[in-house]
C-alpha cells in the first residue's frame, strides 16, 4: 500500500513538472515575438507621390535612420519595400501620432531628400524636426516651412528670430519680443499663428 502510495504520488509530481515545462517553453517562444512586435512592427500607413494611401507595416528605427529611409510591408501583397525620401510623400503611424515628410534638406549649396517629422497639425506654418547626421554626433535641428520654404529656428537668438518670422501677426510679434513665449512654446505659437492665417483668410 506504501509503495502505491509512493507511485501515485510521484506520477502526480512528474505530471506537474511537465506542464510547468510546456509552460516555461510556451513563454520563450512567445517572448521574442512580442518584443519584436512592440520595437518595430506599426501599423500605419504611407501617402504615394500619386496621393493614394496604401496601408501596411512600418519598421521604426533610429532616428538617423528613419531621416534617410522607410521600410514599409504592404498588408494586402505583403511584399516589404524600403523607400527613401520622396518616393513617397508622406508616412504615418496614428496610434502614436507619428507623420514623417519627404523635405529637401539643403547642405551647402546642394539639397537631399529626407524624412523630416512634423510636429505640428496642417496649416500655413509647418514645424518640423529633423535628426541631422552630419559628422560624428546627430543632433536635432527645428525648421518652419512657409510656401515651401524652410528655414532653421535659431534658437541661440529665439526671441528676435521668431519675432521677424512671425512679423505680420503684430499681436503675437509684440507678445513674442515680451517675452510671454519660452523656447519650449514654439509649437504654440505656430499654432496661434496658423489660427490667425486661418481667420483672416476664412473672413
Amino acid at each position: 500500500m506504501l509503495f502505491k502510495r509512493l507511485n501515485v504520488y510521484l506520477a502526480q509530481k512528474l505530471t506537474l513538472m511537465k506542464n510547468i515545462f510546456v509552460v516555461l517553453v510556451s513563454m520563450m517562444l512567445t517572448i521574442p515575438s512580442f518584443a519584436q512586435l512592440s520595437i518595430g512592427a506599426d501599423q500605419g500607413y504611407i501617402i504615394t507621390n500619386a496621393l493614394d494611401t496604401v496601408v501596411g507595416v512600418i519598421k521604426q528605427n533610429t532616428p538617423a535612420q528613419q531621416s534617410v529611409k522607410l521600410i514599409f510591408t504592404d498588408s494586402e501583397t505583403n511584399e516589404k519595400h524600403i523607400y527613401r525620401p520622396f518616393e513617397v510623400k508622406s508616412w504615418h503611424i496614428p496610434n502614436e501620432n507619428i507623420i514623417y515628410e519627404s523635405k529637401a534638406h539643403k547642405i551647402g549649396r546642394k539639397n537631399f531628400g529626407v524624412f523630416m517629422r512634423r510636429l505640428n497639425e496642417d496649416g500655413q506654418i509647418g514645424c518640423y524636426e529633423y535628426w541631422n547626421t552630419d559628422g560624428q554626433n546627430g543632433f536635432t535641428q527645428i525648421f518652419l516651412e512657409r510656401d515651401g520654404k524652410m528655414t532653421e529656428v535659431n534658437y541661440g537668438k529665439f526671441k528676435k528670430h521668431m519675432a521677424e518670422y512671425f512679423g505680420d501677426h503684430e499681436e503675437l510679434k509684440t507678445r513674442i519680443e515680451n517675452k510671454e513665449f519660452k523656447k519650449k512654446d514654439l509649437i504654440q505659437i505656430v499654432a496661434i499663428y496658423n489660427k490667425w492665417m486661418e481667420y483672416k483668410w476664412g473672413g
